[in-house]
């Protein structure tokens, strides 16, 4: 039987699963998007074909997460409607019937979100706070406060025997944590994030001024190199001005000399 969930994001989700006659295996989907890498492909065989009506549909009582599908199992976190938090519960896959929970989901706001792995789903709050849940019964394992951040919103994946969680609130952490105990854990801290930006956006700024500064300056050569033509352009008039005026008084000494000749001339004839 090939399973198909669809969600319905309202006041009061539903849940809808429909399914074809053809023979096939269980629908598997372990994290947001399906697979653990949240690249949204999953591989079927044969034609995929929507059936005509619902096999079966419940009422939550609040916003419902995307769901895991995981052999005759569907695991969802529901929010609560009244008070922050969500419930987590498992779904049979073929008749939709509770198999258990809710269980409490504690923590800020509305948010949790699960994702699964060798026979156990892993829960993640908006405070950081990472759950470890038996599949078949519910029953609950260890749980983890995670360091360093404090506002978790993305949905987590588990592949290879470890959790991964990504936090933020101060730069950002993506959290690796073992399965079995949650006591190894690896952090790969993001945390200059904020001061890179602020340092990024500082020099950006710098940069800016220093353009300002580079567009003055060319700007004040510009003029100054045009002040240096106009002194110049003046000096060179002003020598030529000088040229002038000692041709003139060359010219002005010569006639004042003819006229002194000229007047020992008369003098010399009158006496």
């Amino acid at each position: 039987m090939r399973i198909f969930i669809l969600a319905c994001f309202s006041c009061y989700a539903m849940v809808s699963q429909l399914a074809t006659a053809a023979a096939a295996q269980p629908a598997t989907a372990t994290a947001y998007q399906i697979t653990p890498s949240h690249h949204g492909v999953a591989k079927v065989t044969g034609d995929l074909v929507f059936p005509s009506k619902a096999l079966w549909t419940i009422s939550m009582p609040g916003l419902i997460s995307y769901p895991l599908i995981v052999g005759d199992r569907v695991f969802v976190t529901v929010a609560n409607v009244d008070s922050y938090g969500t419930k987590l519960y498992a779904l049979d896959v073929h008749t939709g019937k509770t198999l258990w929970g809710p269980i409490a989901i504690s923590g800020t706001y509305f948010w949790s979100n699960a994702t699964y792995d060798e026979s156990h789903v892993y829960v993640v709050n908006f405070d950081g706070i990472l759950m470890s849940f038996d599949a078949a019964t519910g029953a609950a394992g260890w749980s983890v406060q995670l360091p360093g951040q404090y506002a978790f919103s993305s949905p987590p994946t588990a592949e290879g025997g470890f959790v991964y969680v990504g936090g933020a609130g101060d730069g950002g952490t993506v959290y690796a944590v073992d399965e079995k105990n949650a006591v190894e854990m690896v952090e790969f801290m993001l945390n200059g994030a904020g001061e890179q930006a602020a340092s990024l956006e500082e020099t950006s700024s710098s940069l800016e001024e220093m353009s300002s500064m580079t567009k003055r300056n060319a700007e004040s050569s510009q003029q100054a190199n045009e002040l240096a033509k106009q002194a110049r352009t003046a000096a060179d008039k002003g020598v030529g001005d000088m040229q002038t005026m000692a041709a003139a008084m060359e010219a002005i000494k010569v006639s004042s000399d003819d006229i002194a000749k000229i007047i020992k001339t008369i003098d010399e004839i009158a006496f």
